[in-house]
């Protein structure tokens, strides 16, 4: 836990703003999305 009261939420919030971020930056550049069956290229 971290000491400061708040801090996990600011936490949570910076992760959602990142998750955002990344799914903004997919659409941009059409990527296709996720199905949880494709791997990263070194992951074959």
């Amino acid at each position: 836990m971290t000491p400061c009261h708040g801090c996990p939420v600011e936490i949570s919030a910076l992760w959602y703003n990142t998750l955002a971020f990344v799914d903004y930056l997919a659409s941009y550049y059409h990527e296709p999305e996720w199905d949880g069956t494709t791997y990263f290229a070194g992951d074959e």
